[in-house]
């Protein structure tokens, strides 16, 4: 092969490999940039729910293993809902019957709320504004959160103001 056509090669294979990395390190790079708002979108699981009081004492106000949900629309709608696995069943096999402590404990161990949410890109937080919750007191009133790390899989987010006053923190992997 003359050394002409040898050169030509090298170079449109050098070119090749350069395209290559650039395309590969440019699409890294857009999924690493990506707003706070466009990671949250979807679909997440919850894995646990911690509280901590203000003695320092922690509980899992959902148990260890909580069943729930939250689902973030791209257009500014949420849905969360999360309860405890062991919740009892009620004997009347309605929940128009449930005897007090059957209400006490379905109360105690579930949250669900629906509404719309905003996201503050700089302070890493995203706002809920309930326009429906199983707790009435959250309904028309902002909850902020702060993101404490998001990945692909996994997000942890702190509430700003938890129950009684302590600090709370959530842990959901996304859906897939």
């Amino acid at each position: 092969m003359p050394l002409d056509g040898l050169n030509a090669m090298r170079r449109s294979a050098t070119i090749g490999l350069i395209l290559a990395v650039l395309i590969t390190t440019s699409r890294g790079t857009s999924a690493q940039q990506q707003s706070l708002r466009a990671q949250l979108i979807g679909t997440w699981r919850y894995a646990s729910v911690t509280d901590t009081h203000k003695d320092g004492s922690r509980v899992q106000s959902f148990g260890h293993n909580p069943s729930g949900i939250a689902i973030f629309q791209p257009n500014g709608l949420y849905a969360i809902v999360v309860t405890r696995r062991d919740l009892p069943k009620f004997a009347a096999n309605s929940r128009l019957k449930g005897t007090a402590a059957e209400n006490t404990a379905a109360m105690r161990g579930s949250l669900g709320h629906f509404g719309t949410y905003t996201v503050d890109e700089a302070h890493r937080t995203f706002t809920t504004r309930a326009l429906g919750s199983t707790y009435p007191n959250i309904v028309g009133v902002d909850r902020k959160y702060i993101v404490a790390s998001i990945t692909r899989d996994e997000i942890v987010w702190v509430p700003l103001e938890a129950t009684g006053g302590g600090k709370g923190r959530g842990v959901l992997r996304r859906v897939k």
